[in-house]
């Protein structure tokens, strides 16, 4: 893979490097007129960056005319450690700026297809997402390398190359059932994410209206798993009357899953959907992304989609703690002062929120 060797600089005023790199690896940095940077890391999605240059005369021009969508790759470096890279997506040339925009590894899942004939039974989520991976890519590798976590989750799945299926569409079916993926630098995390700490965060270190709201629309305590022809699965199995405790009377839910083609992974999807709502589900939400404050020790490369924050609400009528997942990280450069976004998710599936809520944020 190709390398960013950078130079640390001053923890307290970050600084940025661009670089660019040819096909073959070949590197060359970028001009240094950067009027506006944005880059972003996300769970379960493709993420994005954005490079906006001002042109102040033609040698910017002519360096910048050189960069080819997806032939050429770039890489993000702050403070000498790479933060962010991919695959330069469009470039827009104006008067006085060039713009260009790029995506990470994952979106070449949405550029390639899956090209053999592929049959999984009982195979874990994370070896399935490698497999995959690899088919798709084998014809025309990228620079970038995949790490897999054990989910403990197993399927049966088959792909079939006649059907010129889109190796997004597969992976995007076991999002839903227990896998996660993100992109760091250049790394393709799948299967658990997770790091050795839990970040904490509370009111004090983050800018933005948070609302806790107690979401009934959200909680079932029967779920049945309706899946592909016979495929059926209960849970808690064979009980109708509510399960837990006896503060909530029955809440039933059917969830229709055509891809579901196995009894395991059925019942796993169903115990999954219960799991999340031994109680009312609590969702902690802002009107926009919360803002971190630049003085709280945490660092960028801490922000890993996926990993648990402990959320403290104390300060609204409801306050207390929560336990939550980072699910996007957005950071924007503009005037060098830099500002770094979060959204955080329900530890729970996203999916069981979605006809009620919209979008987590």
């Amino acid at each position: 893979m190709a390398s960013l060797d950078f130079q640390q600089q001053d923890l307290c005023n970050p600084e940025y490097l661009i670089r660019y790199y040819d096909r073959g690896g070949l590197a060359y940095d970028s001009p240094q007129n950067i009027s506006n940077l944005k880059w972003g890391r996300k769970l379960d999605g493709i993420s994005f960056a954005e490079i906006t240059y001002f042109i102040s005369d033609d040698s910017c021009c002519d360096q910048l005319g050189s960069i080819e969508p997806i032939a050429h790759e770039v890489g993000i470096a702050r403070n000498g450690k790479l933060v962010w890279y991919g695959w330069v997506l469009n470039v827009e040339y104006g008067r006085n700026h060039v713009r260009v925009e790029a995506f990470d590894a994952l979106g070449w899942l949405k550029k390639r297809l899956v090209h053999n004939d592929l049959t999984f039974t009982g195979v874990e989520l994370s070896q399935q997402f490698l497999s995959i991976w690899n088919d798709a890519m084998a014809p025309s590798p990228i620079r970038a390398e995949v790490i897999t976590t054990p989910t403990g989750i197993t399927e049966t799945r088959e792909i079939k190359a006649a059907d010129n299926r889109i190796a997004w569409s597969p992976v995007q079916e076991m999002l839903d059932t227990g896998l996660d993926v993100t992109v760091y630098g250049q790394k393709v995390l799948a299967g658990v994410i997770y790091s050795t700490r839990s970040i904490e965060l509370s009111l004090a270190d983050v800018e933005g209206d948070a609302t806790v709201t107690k979401l009934g629309n959200g909680y079932a305590n029967r779920v049945i798993v309706d899946a592909d022809e016979s495929v059926q699965a209960v849970y808690p199995p064979n009980q109708i009357s509510p399960a837990g405790n006896d503060l909530y009377p029955l809440a039933e839910e059917v969830i229709r899953d055509s891809q579901i083609q196995d009894v395991g992974t059925a019942e796993h999807a169903a115990k999954s959907r219960y799991e999340y709502s031994r109680r009312v589900p609590r969702i902690v939400d802002t009107s926009q992304a919360m803002v971190l404050h630049s003085n709280i020790d945490i660092t960028v490369n801490e922000l890993v989609p996926g990993v648990r924050v402990i959320f403290d609400t104390e300060g609204i009528c409801y306050g207390t703690k929560y336990e939550l997942r980072l699910s996007s990280v957005d950071v924007e450069v503009a005037e060098s002062v830099e500002r770094i976004s979060i959204n955080l998710q329900p530890t729970g599936p996203r999916d069981a929120l979605a006809d009620s809520e919209g979008e987590i944020q």
